[in-house]
Protein backbone atom coordinates (compact mmCIF):
# COMPACT_ATOMS: atom_id res chain seq x y z
CA UNK A 1 0.00 0.00 0.00
CA UNK A 2 1.31 3.15 -1.17
CA UNK A 3 0.42 6.26 1.17
CA UNK A 4 1.15 9.46 -0.37
CA UNK A 5 1.63 13.12 1.14
CA UNK A 6 -1.96 14.79 1.02
CA UNK A 7 -2.58 17.32 -1.57
CA UNK A 8 -3.11 20.70 -0.18
CA UNK A 9 -2.57 24.09 -2.31
CA UNK A 10 -2.72 25.91 1.28
CA UNK A 11 0.49 24.74 1.86
CA UNK A 12 3.31 26.39 0.55
CA UNK A 13 5.86 24.70 -1.14
CA UNK A 14 8.90 24.50 2.04
CA UNK A 15 11.69 24.67 -1.01
CA UNK A 16 10.30 28.36 -1.94
CA UNK A 17 11.46 29.46 1.20
CA UNK A 18 14.91 29.82 2.59
CA UNK A 19 16.35 27.60 4.80
CA UNK A 20 18.41 28.66 7.93
CA UNK A 21 19.79 25.26 9.13
CA UNK A 22 18.43 23.39 11.48
CA UNK A 23 18.82 25.35 15.03
CA UNK A 24 15.83 23.45 16.32
CA UNK A 25 15.95 19.91 17.98
CA UNK A 26 14.22 16.81 16.85
CA UNK A 27 10.15 15.92 17.16
CA UNK A 28 9.63 13.21 19.39
CA UNK A 29 6.67 10.12 19.51
CA UNK A 30 5.23 10.38 22.76
CA UNK A 31 3.90 6.56 22.55
CA UNK A 32 7.22 5.61 21.55
CA UNK A 33 9.91 3.86 24.29
CA UNK A 34 13.60 4.00 23.75
CA UNK A 35 12.89 5.21 20.02
CA UNK A 36 10.64 2.43 19.39
CA UNK A 37 7.00 2.58 18.78
CA UNK A 38 5.04 -0.21 19.34
CA UNK A 39 1.28 -0.06 17.69
CA UNK A 40 -0.44 -1.72 20.38
CA UNK A 41 0.47 1.40 22.72
CA UNK A 42 -0.79 3.88 20.03
CA UNK A 43 -4.70 2.20 18.94
CA UNK A 44 -5.44 6.25 18.32
CA UNK A 45 -2.29 7.01 16.36
CA UNK A 46 1.12 8.15 17.26
CA UNK A 47 1.42 11.78 18.77
CA UNK A 48 4.26 13.55 17.36
CA UNK A 49 5.61 16.50 19.47
CA UNK A 50 7.26 19.71 17.69
CA UNK A 51 9.34 21.08 20.21
CA UNK A 52 7.78 25.43 21.32
CA UNK A 53 8.02 26.84 18.53
CA UNK A 54 9.96 30.79 18.02
CA UNK A 55 7.14 33.64 18.75
CA UNK A 56 7.16 34.60 15.03
CA UNK A 57 6.05 30.76 13.89
CA UNK A 58 3.02 30.77 11.15
CA UNK A 59 3.04 27.31 9.83
CA UNK A 60 4.64 23.90 10.95
CA UNK A 61 5.04 21.20 8.06
CA UNK A 62 6.30 17.42 9.50
CA UNK A 63 7.26 14.78 7.34
CA UNK A 64 6.76 10.95 8.31
CA UNK A 65 8.74 8.81 6.11
CA UNK A 66 9.35 5.30 6.10
CA UNK A 67 12.79 3.93 4.87
CA UNK A 68 11.67 2.18 1.83
CA UNK A 69 9.53 5.32 0.61
CA UNK A 70 6.31 3.53 1.00
CA UNK A 71 5.05 5.29 3.81
CA UNK A 72 5.02 8.99 2.93
CA UNK A 73 3.04 11.48 4.56
CA UNK A 74 3.17 15.20 5.11
CA UNK A 75 1.10 17.08 7.31
CA UNK A 76 0.63 20.87 8.32
CA UNK A 77 -0.55 23.07 11.01
CA UNK A 78 -1.13 27.07 11.32
CA UNK A 79 0.11 28.39 14.58
CA UNK A 80 -2.70 30.26 16.68
CA UNK A 81 -2.64 31.97 19.74
CA UNK A 82 -3.45 29.66 21.92
CA UNK A 83 -0.34 27.53 20.20
CA UNK A 84 2.09 29.63 21.32
CA UNK A 85 4.74 29.40 23.90
CA UNK A 86 4.26 25.21 23.63
CA UNK A 87 5.06 22.38 22.30
CA UNK A 88 2.71 21.08 19.00
CA UNK A 89 1.76 17.97 18.39
CA UNK A 90 0.45 16.40 15.44
CA UNK A 91 -1.81 12.94 15.09
CA UNK A 92 -0.36 10.26 12.87
CA UNK A 93 -3.20 7.89 12.22
CA UNK A 94 -3.05 4.18 13.76
CA UNK A 95 -3.32 3.20 9.73
CA UNK A 96 -0.36 5.26 8.77
CA UNK A 97 1.53 3.37 11.73
CA UNK A 98 0.28 0.00 10.81
CA UNK A 99 1.47 0.76 7.06
CA UNK A 100 5.21 1.50 9.17
CA UNK A 101 5.40 -1.71 10.97
CA UNK A 102 9.06 -3.33 10.73
CA UNK A 103 10.20 0.05 9.26
CA UNK A 104 12.71 2.44 10.41
CA UNK A 105 10.69 5.84 10.14
CA UNK A 106 12.13 9.20 9.77
CA UNK A 107 10.44 12.08 11.01
CA UNK A 108 11.24 15.71 9.82
CA UNK A 109 9.50 19.05 10.14
CA UNK A 110 10.04 22.96 9.28
CA UNK A 111 8.75 26.22 10.34
CA UNK A 112 7.26 28.89 8.44
CA UNK A 113 8.72 32.47 10.20
CA UNK A 114 5.96 35.29 9.11
CA UNK A 115 9.06 37.62 8.04
CA UNK A 116 10.38 37.24 4.59
CA UNK A 117 8.74 33.43 4.34
CA UNK A 118 11.79 32.16 5.93
CA UNK A 119 11.71 28.57 6.97
CA UNK A 120 14.39 26.76 9.35
CA UNK A 121 14.50 23.31 10.19
CA UNK A 122 14.13 21.20 13.54
CA UNK A 123 16.86 18.17 13.63
CA UNK A 124 15.40 15.11 11.98
CA UNK A 125 14.74 12.12 14.29
CA UNK A 126 14.09 7.80 13.60
CA UNK A 127 12.17 5.57 15.22
CA UNK A 128 11.68 2.16 14.47
CA UNK A 129 7.97 0.66 14.32
CA UNK A 130 7.63 -2.82 16.22
CA UNK A 131 5.31 -4.56 17.89
CA UNK A 132 5.53 -7.31 20.13
CA UNK A 133 2.31 -9.23 18.94
CA UNK A 134 3.39 -8.58 15.70
CA UNK A 135 6.66 -10.76 15.94
CA UNK A 136 6.55 -14.03 14.05
CA UNK A 137 8.01 -17.52 15.10
CA UNK A 138 9.65 -20.46 12.65
CA UNK A 139 7.57 -22.52 10.80
CA UNK A 140 8.00 -26.28 11.55
CA UNK A 141 7.86 -29.62 9.46
CA UNK A 142 5.49 -31.98 11.69
CA UNK A 143 7.20 -34.46 9.98
CA UNK A 144 10.21 -33.57 10.78
CA UNK A 145 12.68 -34.58 13.55
CA UNK A 146 15.11 -32.37 14.93
CA UNK A 147 15.23 -30.49 11.79
CA UNK A 148 15.85 -33.57 9.35
CA UNK A 149 12.63 -34.45 7.27
CA UNK A 150 13.03 -38.05 6.00
CA UNK A 151 10.44 -38.28 3.18
CA UNK A 152 9.79 -42.18 4.64
CA UNK A 153 8.23 -40.60 7.27
CA UNK A 154 5.88 -38.22 5.14
CA UNK A 155 4.27 -40.53 2.53
CA UNK A 156 1.13 -37.81 1.95
CA UNK A 157 3.95 -34.77 1.69
CA UNK A 158 5.33 -32.36 4.79
CA UNK A 159 2.97 -30.08 6.76
CA UNK A 160 4.46 -27.05 7.50
CA UNK A 161 3.28 -25.33 10.48
CA UNK A 162 2.53 -21.85 11.02
CA UNK A 163 2.84 -20.83 14.42
CA UNK A 164 -0.13 -19.20 16.44
CA UNK A 165 -0.31 -15.12 16.82
CA UNK A 166 -3.02 -13.79 18.38
CA UNK A 167 -2.74 -10.45 15.91
CA UNK A 168 -3.71 -12.54 12.96
CA UNK A 169 -7.51 -12.55 12.03
CA UNK A 170 -10.17 -13.36 9.65
CA UNK A 171 -9.54 -12.04 6.37
CA UNK A 172 -5.82 -11.48 6.85
CA UNK A 173 -3.08 -14.08 4.46
CA UNK A 174 -0.30 -16.00 4.90
CA UNK A 175 1.86 -17.24 2.29
CA UNK A 176 4.87 -19.19 2.45
CA UNK A 177 8.02 -20.18 0.72
CA UNK A 178 9.77 -24.20 0.35
CA UNK A 179 13.63 -23.26 -1.46
CA UNK A 180 15.67 -25.78 -1.93
CA UNK A 181 19.39 -24.86 -1.21
CA UNK A 182 19.73 -25.53 -5.32
CA UNK A 183 17.42 -23.56 -6.44
CA UNK A 184 15.90 -26.31 -8.49
CA UNK A 185 12.39 -26.42 -5.79
CA UNK A 186 10.92 -22.62 -5.38
CA UNK A 187 7.23 -23.43 -3.90
CA UNK A 188 5.06 -20.50 -3.40
CA UNK A 189 1.91 -21.24 -1.26
CA UNK A 190 -0.73 -18.98 -0.18
CA UNK A 191 -3.77 -19.34 2.19
CA UNK A 192 -6.38 -17.18 3.51
CA UNK A 193 -7.29 -16.54 7.64
CA UNK A 194 -11.24 -17.65 7.68
CA UNK A 195 -13.27 -18.14 10.74
CA UNK A 196 -12.89 -21.69 11.11
CA UNK A 197 -8.53 -21.26 11.26
CA UNK A 198 -7.82 -18.40 12.88
CA UNK A 199 -6.83 -18.28 16.63
CA UNK A 200 -4.77 -21.76 15.58
CA UNK A 201 -1.87 -22.65 14.09
CA UNK A 202 -1.96 -22.32 10.44
CA UNK A 203 -0.99 -25.77 8.12
CA UNK A 204 0.42 -25.77 4.65
CA UNK A 205 0.81 -29.34 2.47
CA UNK A 206 3.72 -29.72 0.56
CA UNK A 207 3.81 -32.69 -1.74
CA UNK A 208 5.94 -35.82 -1.87
CA UNK A 209 6.95 -35.60 -5.15
CA UNK A 210 8.50 -31.51 -3.74
CA UNK A 211 9.87 -33.31 -1.10
CA UNK A 212 11.45 -35.92 -2.88
CA UNK A 213 13.05 -33.40 -5.58
CA UNK A 214 14.61 -32.19 -2.15
CA UNK A 215 16.28 -35.16 -1.32
CA UNK A 216 19.56 -34.59 -0.19
CA UNK A 217 19.06 -30.95 0.07
CA UNK A 218 19.08 -28.12 2.87
CA UNK A 219 15.71 -25.94 2.44
CA UNK A 220 15.07 -22.56 3.92
CA UNK A 221 11.02 -21.97 4.87
CA UNK A 222 9.75 -18.79 5.27
CA UNK A 223 6.50 -16.70 5.43
CA UNK A 224 4.76 -13.14 5.24
CA UNK A 225 1.21 -12.48 7.21
CA UNK A 226 -0.13 -9.95 5.24
CA UNK A 227 -3.13 -8.17 7.27
CA UNK A 228 -6.04 -6.86 5.75
CA UNK A 229 -6.05 -3.64 7.17
CA UNK A 230 -2.87 -3.12 6.02
CA UNK A 231 1.00 -3.78 7.17
CA UNK A 232 2.26 -6.98 8.50
CA UNK A 233 5.84 -8.56 8.72
CA UNK A 234 7.70 -12.03 7.58
CA UNK A 235 7.94 -14.63 9.81
CA UNK A 236 11.55 -16.08 10.93
CA UNK A 237 12.84 -18.63 8.74
CA UNK A 238 13.49 -22.24 9.55
CA UNK A 239 15.80 -24.82 7.97
CA UNK A 240 15.73 -28.13 7.40
CA UNK A 241 17.13 -31.31 5.74
CA UNK A 242 15.93 -33.67 3.60
CA UNK A 243 17.30 -36.92 4.02
CA UNK A 244 16.06 -40.50 3.59
CA UNK A 245 17.56 -43.74 5.50
CA UNK A 246 16.35 -45.39 2.55
CA UNK A 247 18.15 -43.52 0.22
CA UNK A 248 21.01 -43.63 1.75
CA UNK A 249 23.90 -45.12 -1.19
CA UNK A 250 26.89 -46.35 -0.06
CA UNK A 251 30.28 -45.88 -1.96
CA UNK A 252 31.22 -47.73 -5.30
CA UNK A 253 33.87 -50.59 -5.06
CA UNK A 254 36.44 -51.81 -7.58
CA UNK A 255 36.26 -55.51 -7.61
CA UNK A 256 39.55 -55.62 -8.84
CA UNK A 257 41.25 -53.37 -6.49
CA UNK A 258 43.04 -53.98 -3.15
CA UNK A 259 42.79 -52.27 -0.04
CA UNK A 260 41.78 -49.08 -2.67
CA UNK A 261 44.97 -50.16 -5.08
CA UNK A 262 43.97 -51.30 -8.42
CA UNK A 263 46.64 -53.18 -10.64
CA UNK A 264 45.71 -52.95 -14.18
CA UNK A 265 47.59 -56.28 -14.39
CA UNK A 266 44.32 -57.81 -12.10
CA UNK A 267 42.10 -56.61 -14.43
CA UNK A 268 43.10 -57.08 -18.21
CA UNK A 269 39.57 -56.43 -19.30
CA UNK A 270 38.93 -53.26 -17.19
CA UNK A 271 37.64 -52.46 -13.73
CA UNK A 272 34.48 -53.64 -12.75
CA UNK A 273 32.83 -50.63 -10.63
CA UNK A 274 29.69 -52.64 -8.33
CA UNK A 275 27.25 -49.99 -7.01
CA UNK A 276 25.95 -51.42 -4.15
CA UNK A 277 22.35 -52.66 -3.79
CA UNK A 278 19.71 -50.16 -2.50
CA UNK A 279 16.22 -51.30 -1.78
CA UNK A 280 14.67 -47.73 -2.71
CA UNK A 281 16.21 -48.42 -6.57
CA UNK A 282 13.65 -50.08 -8.57
CA UNK A 283 13.06 -50.91 -12.69
CA UNK A 284 12.98 -47.69 -14.20
CA UNK A 285 15.34 -45.73 -11.96
CA UNK A 286 18.95 -44.98 -13.47
CA UNK A 287 22.59 -44.36 -12.14
CA UNK A 288 25.36 -42.74 -13.81
CA UNK A 289 28.73 -43.21 -12.65
CA UNK A 290 32.03 -40.54 -12.69
CA UNK A 291 35.71 -42.26 -13.01
CA UNK A 292 37.57 -39.11 -12.72
CA UNK A 293 41.49 -38.99 -12.37
CA UNK A 294 43.17 -36.14 -10.28
CA UNK A 295 45.12 -34.88 -13.18
CA UNK A 296 41.34 -34.65 -14.98
CA UNK A 297 42.72 -36.21 -18.28
CA UNK A 298 40.26 -39.36 -17.67
CA UNK A 299 36.94 -38.04 -17.57
CA UNK A 300 34.52 -40.93 -17.75
CA UNK A 301 30.87 -41.07 -17.29
CA UNK A 302 28.53 -44.18 -18.01
CA UNK A 303 24.34 -44.45 -17.24
CA UNK A 304 22.91 -47.57 -16.86
CA UNK A 305 18.48 -47.73 -16.50
CA UNK A 306 17.62 -50.02 -13.91
CA UNK A 307 15.49 -53.45 -15.87
CA UNK A 308 13.80 -56.32 -13.99
CA UNK A 309 16.56 -58.60 -14.61
CA UNK A 310 19.61 -56.25 -12.38
CA UNK A 311 17.30 -54.48 -10.07
CA UNK A 312 17.03 -55.62 -6.24
CA UNK A 313 21.52 -56.45 -6.84
CA UNK A 314 24.09 -54.43 -6.94
CA UNK A 315 24.41 -52.97 -10.39
CA UNK A 316 27.92 -53.18 -12.16
CA UNK A 317 29.58 -51.04 -14.39
CA UNK A 318 32.23 -51.57 -16.82
CA UNK A 319 35.73 -49.22 -17.43
CA UNK A 320 38.02 -50.18 -19.97
CA UNK A 321 41.51 -51.24 -19.70
CA UNK A 322 42.42 -48.40 -21.80
CA UNK A 323 40.54 -46.28 -19.10
CA UNK A 324 42.53 -47.68 -16.16
CA UNK A 325 45.92 -47.52 -18.13
CA UNK A 326 45.37 -43.59 -18.70
CA UNK A 327 44.69 -43.46 -14.69
CA UNK A 328 48.03 -44.85 -14.13
CA UNK A 329 49.99 -43.27 -11.04
CA UNK A 330 46.78 -41.72 -10.31
CA UNK A 331 44.39 -41.10 -7.65
CA UNK A 332 40.76 -41.78 -9.14
CA UNK A 333 37.58 -40.15 -7.92
CA UNK A 334 34.47 -42.31 -8.50
CA UNK A 335 31.17 -41.04 -8.22
CA UNK A 336 27.06 -41.71 -8.97
CA UNK A 337 24.04 -40.49 -8.68
CA UNK A 338 20.80 -42.29 -8.53
CA UNK A 339 17.59 -41.24 -10.18
CA UNK A 340 14.32 -42.42 -10.03
CA UNK A 341 11.87 -42.47 -12.41
CA UNK A 342 9.17 -41.02 -10.04
CA UNK A 343 11.55 -37.67 -9.45
CA UNK A 344 14.42 -37.19 -6.70
CA UNK A 345 16.40 -39.53 -5.77
CA UNK A 346 20.51 -38.84 -4.38
CA UNK A 347 24.17 -39.32 -5.20
CA UNK A 348 26.06 -41.62 -3.62
CA UNK A 349 29.41 -41.61 -1.63
CA UNK A 350 32.15 -40.72 -3.43
CA UNK A 351 34.97 -43.44 -3.56
CA UNK A 352 38.92 -43.02 -4.23
CA UNK A 353 41.43 -45.59 -4.92
CA UNK A 354 44.93 -45.58 -6.58
CA UNK A 355 45.76 -47.30 -10.20
CA UNK A 356 49.45 -48.71 -9.31
CA UNK A 357 51.19 -51.19 -11.42
CA UNK A 358 53.82 -53.93 -9.99
CA UNK A 359 54.71 -54.22 -13.52
CA UNK A 360 55.79 -50.84 -13.74
CA UNK A 361 57.43 -50.28 -10.63
CA UNK A 362 61.11 -50.13 -11.88
CA UNK A 363 63.86 -50.33 -9.66
CA UNK A 364 66.01 -47.57 -8.38
CA UNK A 365 69.24 -46.43 -10.19
CA UNK A 366 72.54 -47.34 -9.03
CA UNK A 367 76.09 -46.03 -10.02
CA UNK A 368 79.04 -48.15 -10.61
CA UNK A 369 82.40 -46.22 -10.74
CA UNK A 370 84.39 -46.89 -14.30
CA UNK A 371 87.30 -48.94 -14.25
Amino acid sequence: MLIQRPKNTAIPDHTLGEAQGKPFGPAKVQEAVDDVLDPINAPNGATVEIPTPPKNAELIQIWWLSDDGVVDVLEHKFISEDDKGKPVEFRISNEIVMASLNKAVTISYEIRLFENDKVVSGEDYKLRVESQAFKFGPAKVQEAVDDVLDPANAPNGATVEIPFNSSVNAGDSIQIWWLSDDGVVDELVHKTIDEDNKGKPIEFQISNEIVMLCLNQTVTISYDVILLEGGGRPGEIYKLRVESQAFKFGPAKVQEAVDDVLDPANAPNGATVEIPFNSSVNAGDSIQIWWLSDDGVADELVHKIIDEDNKGKPIEFQISNEIVMLCLNQTVTISYDVILLEGGGGPGEIYKLRVESQAFKLPAATFKEAT
